[in-house]
């Protein structure tokens, strides 16, 4: 069961971490220069920003998914069979790096996107540039930790 749970884990760290380059790096810049070319497109960037949107709030269903894992597997990780293994360095750094994703991806979702749909339904603009900032740092933010996983992950698999 727990080795299920770990390679659902680093699968999810490894979709993650994957989705967020892939779609920060590739998928919303190339939407925005595409759809600025269209003809008869009104408003490209809306346009762009729209499927951007929704394609990230889809790729957070994946997030929450992920996250509820890696907290399973933190909280399995300090078990043994029927014997609890001692909490060595790793362990606390991998519980850091899975709360940090776990207060990212809520406040993403909780505050970040509930703030940018009402800034562009008011059309303050200005607040929701600075909002769309936020989301981009807090989204780089989370690379850190999802390296960080997968490779004490790897470290440990290797020493079994």
């Amino acid at each position: 069961m727990f080795n299920a749970i770990r390679i659902l884990s680093v699968l999810g760290a490894a979709l993650w971490l994957g989705g967020v380059i892939a779609i920060g790096a590739f998928a919303a810049p190339t939407a925005f220069h595409t759809i600025a070319t269209w003809p008869g497109v009104s408003d490209p960037k809306v346009l762009a920003g729209k499927i951007i949107g929704n394609t990230l709030r889809h790729f957070n269903v994946l997030c929450i998914a992920a996250i509820a894992f890696m907290i399973l597997d933190t909280a399995l990780s300090g078990r043994d069979g029927k014997r609890v293994r001692s909490f060595g360095p790793i362990f606390w750094i991998n519980s850091v790096c899975v709360a940090l994703l776990a207060v990212s991806v809520a406040t993403l979702i909780m505050v970040i996107f509930p703030a940018l749909d009402a800034a562009q339904i008011s059309g303050e603009m200005v607040r929701f540039v600075i909002l769309h900032h936020s989301y981009e740092i807090i989204s780089e933010l989370q690379v850190l930790p999802l390296v960080i996983l997968l490779s004490t992950w790897t470290v440990a698999q290797r020493r079994h």
